[in-house]
């Protein structure tokens, strides 16, 4: 799989933010506190949601992700699979709920 763009809608501290990657190496790059481990966190999080479990760890991710000024999380990421173009797109909306999470074959639509 090869990770074509995110959108960051609402992530942690990071917001209307896009990212997109080329073919070959990609860095971040960026000064102290400027967002590079929160792009690498939402990016977990569009593969895997947020950790249900709870640990110190598991909890301070959840914490750096939900969005400082409206208690979201969401944004959209394109990928590429196998020559197909997908979209996946997740939202959680409130500390305390699930995300939703959809997969769109881009060509289709499906």
């Amino acid at each position: 799989m090869i990770i074509r763009s995110v959108r960051i809608s609402e992530f942690g501290k990071l917001k209307d933010i896009e990212i997109n990657f080329s073919d070959s190496l990609n860095i971040i790059n960026g000064d102290n506190e400027s967002g590079k481990s929160t792009v690498l966190l939402f990016i977990l999080y569009m593969l895997y949601g947020l950790p249900t479990r709870k640990t110190a760890e598991s909890s301070a991710d959840k914490a750096r992700s939900i969005s400082w000024e409206s208690s979201k999380a969401e944004g959209q990421m394109d990928v590429e699979l196998y020559g197909k173009l997908y979209r996946i797109s997740r939202s959680l909306k409130g500390k305390g709920s699930t995300s939703e999470v959809s997969v769109f074959d881009l060509e289709t639509g499906k």
